[in-house]
């Protein structure tokens, strides 16, 4: 009798963790969690669409991403890079620049397109404060962010050519030319890069 009891007492144990592992994968826990995590994204979005975001918006666009990251499941299948790239762009101080900035050495590895896309306006805007930021960070962060430059320019640059590249990157914004002799180090860094496209470009021309 003994015996019995515990043997029903052990598939009673069993039963109640299979149903709680169950309530827990699939029960409305996940889509309140889900549904929050729209929530945050929508709010973001809602906030790409001001036409200036003040310090108080970045601040808490930056927490918004930082939950919407957090999140592993359920996260929304547009871009958080591309809302965020458009609020620090708005941004209407140079906190803006450094936020991007910080996000984008936070997403060092990743394979994202949409990282150098949204930087490339963001430092034409602000050339100046967006190559003295650079200059501060550790050298493997500084090349890293002057590719997402370059590789933003070619995607967001139209009719750009190896002959003709530098002019329109200069025409992009004058201050540009004017900073070159300041940051020749780094601008050349991101014709270099510009440079190797194109290289890449002709030579699997010339195999085909």
């Amino acid at each position: 009798m003994g015996q019995y009891k515990a043997r029903y007492t052990s598939k009673a144990i069993l039963k109640i963790f299979l149903t709680c592992v169950f309530c827990y994968l699939f029960f409305p826990s996940n889509i309140i969690h889900a549904d929050q995590n729209r929530s945050y994204f929508d709010t973001l979005i809602e906030y790409s669409k001001r036409d200036s975001i003040s310090d108080s918006i970045l601040m808490k666009s930056e927490k918004l991403v930082d939950q919407i990251l957090k999140s592993k499941k359920s996260s929304p299948q547009e871009s958080v890079t591309y809302y965020f790239g458009l609020i620090c762009l708005k941004s209407s101080s140079d906190k803006g620049v450094s936020s991007y900035i910080e996000y984008l050495i936070s997403q060092e590895g990743s394979a994202e397109e949409e990282l150098s896309f949204r930087f490339e306006p963001i430092f034409f805007k602000h050339p100046k404060t967006v190559l003295s930021v650079i200059t501060t960070e550790h050298p493997t962060h500084q090349r890293t962010l002057l590719n997402h430059i370059g590789w933003g320019f070619l995607n967001n640059t139209e009719s750009v050519t190896k002959a003709n590249y530098k002019n329109k990157f200069f025409e992009k914004n004058q201050e540009v030319k004017n900073l070159y002799p300041k940051y020749r180090t780094e601008i050349d860094h991101i014709f270099r890069e510009i440079d190797q496209y194109f290289n890449w470009v002709e030579n699997k021309k010339n195999k085909n």
